[in-house]
């Protein structure tokens, strides 16, 4: 694997560990009824998600296969996108932790055994 590769699936994984960490900080503002630190956090961490999506399609690009399943991240963009319109917090932090963070651990157990491989 080429040395270029290799340092963009390392700054993604420590961007990975980033989000993860903002994640479990919005999630609790929701949880402690914070809502609007918790809206406020969860802006952040939806542009952070995104510039994860296009991040992770670079390196799709770059090796020429499907090695991580954007489906799921668009899926899980939608399903926050409906929250929001809905203002269901009890969704939004549902999805922050029973579905984006296993996702990003997923994401970052991916990277860690390529890194490895190599």
């Amino acid at each position: 694997m080429e040395k270029n590769l290799l340092e963009t699936l390392e700054v993604t994984n420590e961007f990975i560990i980033n989000i993860i960490e903002k994640l479990v900080d919005t999630a609790t503002s929701f949880q402690s009824s914070d809502d609007s630190q918790g809206f406020n956090k969860l802006i952040l961490l939806i542009d952070d998600l995104l510039l994860l999506n296009e991040a992770l399609e670079s390196i799709n690009t770059s090796v020429n296969e499907q090695i991580f399943n954007m489906n799921i991240i668009n899926n899980i963009l939608i399903e926050f996108n409906e929250a929001l319109e809905n203002n269901d917090i009890v969704m939004i932090s549902d999805l922050l932790e029973y579905e984006v963070r296993p996702f990003l651990g997923m994401i970052s157990d991916n990277i860690n055994g390529i890194i490895k491989g190599n």
